[in-house]
């Protein structure tokens, strides 16, 4: 199901309602008693909301996160933090705290390197799968608090994967110069007045740059790998009121951001979460059920095709029955979705399935306490290859069972 804060909400609530006639006749023959009396009880078991911002509530990284544009449309966002030394790890400053003006030439920073996971598992609810990227972006941010002029080389620039390698980044600059690996150099704002910071970002698409090669298919192991230096006063025009403070330093903030726009390819949701029918239960049950109907209803939000699977485990962990067997699945369709360059979904679709299940199965289910519910959520089948992903859709599922009873 895909695929964006807290845990997704499972509400679960077990009960049972049974109402038994009983009828007062002045007269009656015990011989014709039956105990084939079965009555049936309703029992909701579980009711489940995927929503795409609970789904993609990243795990751990507070640098990770998902954002929506003004329309809704949300982005993954990717992102590290480095800085170099402070200048008086690398330069003299013989009793001072500020060289004024600063006049040596082709001083290089220490160089600096880290590295961006772009695996969607960091995402809580994401186990598996890849997202095509139709429209994605890299911003490469300076804050820099030397007071001189300071080009920065980023001696290196590039994703990994396990399915490409390495892809070396290719950029094209504001003059149309393209440049890549060792030879991506930037010329940011430097500080005019001692311990304030001058800021400047550049941005890349997929008309400046080959991040598509990057992002062709984002799923596990994939990662951005980038080193940087920075070059002070290296033209020999240097300003006269230049100046370099004993703190002062460069820092690199690198970020990938990713629009949820474009083909999802198999992306695996999954969360468990308590289970207890109090029926059939091997320690004794007051009530015990012949046979059960489980009614399923799926209600899909995404504009993805939806499969679904539940998992029953007991105490040990141990999965000892799945919903559905074998090669059989829950397919529900995407709804109907709106056209370029929207792509949003009018109304969710919705399916209701039965299934029958026998005493035997329901035994096991007795000995579970916990169900996990998995679904995959893929843009097979659909009428655009394009989709978008907006806040608020989600993937509802309602489980229910009408089970015949049976007296001991």
């Amino acid at each position: 199901m895909f695929g964006m804060k807290k845990c997704f909400g499972v509400i679960l609530s077990v009960f049972i309602i049974s109402v038994l006639g009983s009828c007062i006749k002045e007269e009656y023959d015990p011989a014709k008693l039956t105990t084939d009396y079965s009555p049936e009880v309703a029992i909701p078991l579980v009711h489940s909301v995927l929503s795409v911002n609970d789904i993609l509530d990243h795990a751990d990284d507070p640098t990770d996160d998902l954002t929506q544009e003004s329309n809704g449309l949300l982005n993954l966002i990717y992102k590290t933090n480095i800085s170099t030394p402070a200048a008086n790890s690398f330069i003299s400053f013989p009793g001072v705290s500020i060289l004024q003006p600063f006049i040596a030439t082709n001083v290089n920073t220490p160089e600096v390197a880290d590295s961006i996971d772009l695996n969607l598992k960091l995402f809580n609810k994401v186990t598996d799968g890849s997202f095509y990227f139709e429209d994605p972006r890299l911003h490469i941010k300076f804050e820099n608090s030397f007071g001189t002029p300071l080009e920065v080389n980023l001696t290196r620039l590039e994703a990994w994967s396990s399915g490409n390698g390495l892809v070396p980044a290719i950029l094209t600059n504001l003059s149309g110069d393209t440049m890549q690996q060792s030879t991506i150099f930037f010329s940011p704002a430097y500080s005019s007045i001692p311990g304030q910071v001058a800021t400047t970002t550049y941005s890349f698409d997929k008309t400046n740059s080959n991040l598509e090669d990057w992002v062709t298919e984002t799923a596990a192991n994939r990662f951005v790998f980038y080193a940087a230096r920075g070059i002070i006063n290296n033209s020999p025009s240097i300003p006269a009121n230049s100046f370099i403070t004993d703190s002062s330093t460069l820092n690199i903030e690198v970020k990938v951001e990713l629009p949820l726009y474009g083909r999802g390819n198999y992306v695996v949701l999954g969360d468990t979460v308590p289970f207890n029918m109090d029926i059939n239960e091997p320690s004794g049950s007051p009530i015990n059920a012949s046979e059960a109907t489980l009614v399923i209803n799926t209600y899909n939000g995404f504009p993805l095709e939806a499969i679904i699977q539940i998992a029953f485990l007991d105490s040990s962990n141990s999965i000892i029955d799945s919903l559905f067997s074998g090669d059989q699945k829950e397919v529900i369709e995407a709804p109907i979705i709106g056209g370029s360059p929207d792509f949003k979904v009018l109304a969710p679709s919705h399916k209701m399935t039965e299934i029958t299940v026998n005493k035997d199965r329901l035994d096991q289910w007795a000995k579970a306490d916990r169900i996990i519910i998995t679904g995959s959520l893929s843009t097979s089948g659909q009428s655009t290859d394009l989709v978008k992903i907006y806040a608020g859709y989600s993937l509802e599922i309602k489980l229910a069972a009408r089970a015949k009873l049976f007296l001991e």
